[in-house]
């Protein structure tokens, strides 16, 4: 437990680690007004790579005033200054979840929670205990299903049927990317077997019958999940954005790259921002299909943007930030545009969701108003388009693009990220979880070598932005970075890790979720890492970092979570400890 108390002019502590001459870098030029308070003997890694360690640090008006060695800090202090013990637990800066869902809060939590069950009558068993709680008529949301862990045959709409037919079901995928559906849902939207495919979408349909299964893949789902009917009423909605910020503030998330589809959702959260109820630091990034959708929305962008500019007197709080563009699909259902046949589907390779030409449009005209763009790119031929278009886009935005996942790569591609100032913002946990249930099986053992290749992009100078994709894999970073460190799964497998050699340091993969993330929204200068005069967003962790990196970083958990200086979240114990003192 962190001791909180006030200076006494005798103590003194030793300096351990830290150079007398680097404390004094740290701490030249400020003034001599001893700070509101003092963070000492803690295990600080600071993702600051001029100074990646430090024992304590100093606040003063919502800002780390210094950085350094505990006697250095300390002797900062005057009789008023607040003095926290951190007894030797380790601090970070606040994590930049570099790609996020957060509303994916609203199905998760209100919905049948499949993550992990690997068995297709589970699904069904939950599916159908939760028809219990909703009223006829009404939506049985949620998902995290996966198919291809469970056999890799697709759920039908009538297996939903026999067990919810008076309920509106939609379930989503693990990769959200897939919805399984009930009969009632298709007659809602009319999707029938006349019905023809969305662009970059497919309404799967049984080859006998040509009716649909109850399975929509890509852009066909979000015929369910753009609808006004999915949504939720404001109030409920509210009540999802707060429940959702808090619970990630728990994890010691101070900062996301949210991408969504819809500019009600920036609405939605402005609204908290005026209150005061905002307590997280977001970069937004509306979905497009086309030239022609960003500059419909560069209007709201500018108008929007000029707004949140009034709510940053303790530094960024609510960005429209950047558009984002889905290339191609994912590898699980084989809808990833590959420059090869898939290893286990001879004949197929993918597609693109948006052809080259729109994708260069959407880079063009984005890029033109100085405006970055995501584009989601899992193929090695999707990731080679996307850079392409990057490369003949006229205009470069003064912020960096990058391209989400990558998940197979073409050696010729690994140098163009530095070439292009091109960031590749990817998932650990996607590598890892996905090892088993398909991937060697979709591109093969050669390709293999090429996927997820952290190490290769920095070694090629290519800057690397970690993330979880919530809610397609766990939102704790912790488990983000366990996967980055060790390259195995929650369960500690395979022994060694899977190809180890792309693993990265626990500092490198730190600095992927808190710095690099603020660089990519052009933060970098206010937050992201604990430097001097940054905004003091930093996460205590209840112990020290574990010695080796293993599945001991696992039980390490988030103690309290600080934005600006001030407590967003404190664990039971923590509210506990405060009482008492």
């Amino acid at each position: 437990m962190a001791t909180t108390f006030r200076r006494r002019r005798t103590q003194s502590t030793t300096s351990l680690h830290i150079p007398i001459f680097l404390s004094a870098a740290i701490l030249a030029g400020f003034a001599h007004a001893a700070p509101e308070r003092i963070w000492f003997n803690g295990d600080i890694h600071t993702a600051d790579l001029a100074s990646p360690a430090a024992q304590a640090f100093a606040i003063e008006d919502g800002r780390f005033s210094a950085v350094g060695s505990n006697a250095a800090i300390r002797s900062l202090a005057d009789e008023n200054t607040e003095l926290v013990d951190l007894a030797g637990k380790t601090v970070i800066p606040g994590i930049i979840d570099g790609h996020f869902h957060l509303f994916s809060w609203y199905e998760m939590s209100r919905g049948v929670n499949l993550v992990g069950l690997n068995y297709i009558p589970s699904w069904i068993e939950r599916v159908k205990a939760k028809a219990t709680e909703v009223p006829d008529g009404g939506w049985i949301i949620g998902g995290g299903w996966d198919h291809n862990a469970a056999g890799g045959e697709f759920p039908t709409a009538e297996q939903l049927d026999a067990i919810a037919p008076n309920h509106l079901v939609a379930l989503g995928d693990i990769d959200h990317h897939t919805m399984w559906v009930n009969s009632r849902v298709l007659e809602k939207f009319n999707i029938t077997a006349d019905t023809p495919n969305p662009p970059g979408g497919e309404i799967v349909k049984d080859p006998e019958t040509g009716k649909p299964t109850g399975i929509l893949k890509e852009t066909a789902a979000f015929i369910v999940w753009d609808s006004d009917a999915f949504v939720p009423v404001k109030s409920e909605r509210e009540k999802i954005w707060r429940e959702a910020i808090t619970h990630m503030n728990s994890l010691g998330i101070t900062g996301m790259h949210n991408m969504g589809r819809s500019v009600r959702e920036l609405e939605d959260l402005m609204e908290l921002v005026e209150a005061g109820e905002f307590p997280l630091r977001m970069w937004y990034g509306v979905m497009v299909n086309s030239g022609e959708e960003v500059e419909q929305l560069l209007p709201f962008y500018r108008t929007f943007n000029k707004h949140a500019a009034q709510f940053r007197q303790t530094g960024p709080r609510l960005e429209f930030g950047y558009f984002k563009g889905l290339t191609d699909g994912v590898l699980s259902s084989r809808t990833a545009a590959l420059a090869s046949d898939y290893s286990d589907a001879p004949g197929e390779r993918g597609k693109f969701f948006i052809e080259p030409s729109h994708i260069n449009d959407i880079v063009h005209i984005a890029n033109s108003e100085n405006i970055p763009v995501a584009l989601h790119a899992i193929g090695d031929k999707a990731v080679h388009a996307a850079l392409d278009a990057f490369e003949q886009s006229p205009v470069k935005s003064d912020l960096p693009n990058r391209i989400e996942h990558i998940e197979v790569i073409q050696p010729g591609d690994l140098p163009r990220f530095e070439q292009l100032n091109v960031v590749a913002s990817m998932q650990p946990q996607h590598a890892v979880g996905t090892i088993d249930p398909y991937i060697v099986q979709r591109i093969g053992k050669n390709r293999s070598s090429l996927a997820y290749v952290w190490r290769k992009i920095l070694d090629n100078g290519g800057k690397l932005a970690l993330s979880s994709d919530w809610p397609t894999s766990p939102a704790n970073p912790l488990a983000q970075i366990h996967a980055a460190v060790t390259r195995q799964s929650l369960d500690g497998t395979p022994k060694g890790g899977w190809y180890s050699d792309q693993a990265l340091t626990f500092d490198e993969a730190l600095y992927a979720m808190t710095q690099q993330g603020a660089a990519l929204s052009g933060w970098q200068k206010e937050v992201g890492s604990i430097s001097k005069g940054k905004w003091a967003d930093f996460v205590i962790l209840d112990r020290p970092l574990p010695e080796k990196m293993n599945l001991d970083l696992l039980q390490m958990q988030v103690e309290s979570t600080f934005i600006a200086g001030g407590a967003v979240y404190r664990s039971s114990t923590q509210q506990t400890a405060a009482r008492e003192q």
